[in-house]
């Protein structure tokens, strides 16, 4: 018998879809499923924050895995509220985390399966989803409506990288051998890597970090294209290219919000840190070569170069589009409809939602924006409600 609500992924956009379902939409729990192929929830998630030594979230309060925008304050109550940092209150990232896993909490009536998708086909009234867990077991989950939360994709390794080049978002990243390494070298300016450096960095062993320098930007996306000004300009451009062309402008990768670039700073007064601003363009014999035609000894060397830009569909996806006849732009990112169904009964979120709900598709922010869209087209007992952004 087909489940009325099958989420691929359970990361940070699968969980909070399955929880807008329930809360905006009236979707019974026990009409929901989850696949993914972690035995947990949010087990991408919360490895990568470990590993890149995450202390405090980019993106503020309001911006987190449940329903109404005040759920984490309230939470949070007025023990943790000293835990809210800035004007923006950024949440401490063991607070955000233990509001998370308290939203996964709620999802205890819905199923949940452990495996990786490999096909997905048109069956019946919906969907048949093909999944595998190893080598010897597999097995198809039927379902009348689909929403592919399939994360980010794969880290980005520049064409230098070879053996012994970790990557910090990959999750075979040894954080420990880094750790005890007499000379780690970070390659990456970017968040991801300012936080690596100086959760890494020592006195006794200064961590030196490479690239060139990082944009100042509290946000990583423009965060006018939140609010409905901007979204509507956005979604009333007639085709795909000009929203594109908005997209890449209103972004900022590998930015810095000023606090993280105030913290570097001070590693580097102190001798914690080592800061070169170059390109790093080969790596042999324990030396990174730069296009400064500077040479860096490492003995561990770490990339912090976020995800491929690549198209975002993975092998099972692409193929399923095709076979289905789904709508994709030049780059191959889905054309979804304005809430979100790229095919009837099939929605996306996440990168696969960029075309419509804009710069900020990939984060939080983007998720309860896909949420909303996605759910605005269903009914259930009570009707869609509206909690805000």
């Amino acid at each position: 018998m087909a489940i009325p609500w099958l989420i691929v992924g359970a990361g940070l956009h699968g969980v909070h879809v399955a929880r807008s379902l329930i809360e905006r939409a009236g979707v019974d729990p026990a009409n929901i499923a989850l696949l993914d192929e972690h035995e947990t929830p949010l087990t991408r998630w919360l490895g990568q924050c470990t590993q890149v030594g995450m202390q405090t979230l980019r993106s503020p309060a309001a911006h987190h895995l449940d329903v109404p925008a005040h759920s984490l304050l309230r939470f949070a109550g007025q023990v943790d509220r000293a835990r809210l940092a800035g004007r923006y209150r950024r949440p401490a990232l063991d607070l955000f985390n233990r509001h998370a896993l308290h939203v996964v909490g709620t999802l205890s009536a819905c199923r949940y399966i452990q495996g990786r998708a490999t096909d997905l086909q048109a069956s019946g009234n919906g969907y048949a989803l093909h999944w595998r867990r190893s080598s010897s077991e597999a097995g198809t989950v039927e379902a009348n409506r689909v929403v592919l939360a399939t994360g980010p994709g794969a880290p980005a390794v520049p064409h230098w990288a070879g053996p012994g080049v970790q990557h910090v978002l990959a999750e075979n990243f040894r954080r420990q051998a880094v750790a005890n390494a007499r000379c780690p070298a970070v390659v990456g300016t970017g968040l991801s890597g300012a936080q690596l450096a100086l959760s890494l960095a020592r006195p006794d062993r200064p961590v030196t970090l490479i690239g060139p320098p990082a944009p100042l930007s509290d946000f990583d996306s423009d965060p006018c294209f939140l609010g409905r000004r901007c979204l509507e300009n956005f979604q009333a451009l007639p085709d795909a290219q000009s929203r594109r062309a908005v997209i890449d402008t209103a972004r900022a990768p590998g930015s810095l919000p000023p606090i993280m670039a105030e913290a570097l700073q001070r590693a580097a007064q102190d001798g914690r840190l080592r800061r070169i601003q170059a390109r790093v363009n080969g790596w042999q014999d324990g030396l990174l070569h730069t296009d400064t035609d500077a040479a860096v000894r490492s003995d561990a060397v770490v990339l912090a170069t976020g995800f491929e830009a690549s198209p975002p569909l993975q092998p099972w996806l692409a193929q399923a589009a095709k076979t289905l006849s789904m709508p994709v732009d030049a780059r191959g990112t889905p054309l979804p409809d304005a809430q979100l169904a790229w095919r009837p009964g099939l929605y996306v979120t996440g990168r696969l939602a960029e075309l419509v709900v804009g710069p900020a598709a990939p984060n939080i922010a983007g998720a309860r924006l896909a949420a909303r869209r996605i759910c605005a087209g269903q009914t259930g007992p009570a009707g869609p409600k509206n909690y805000g952004v």
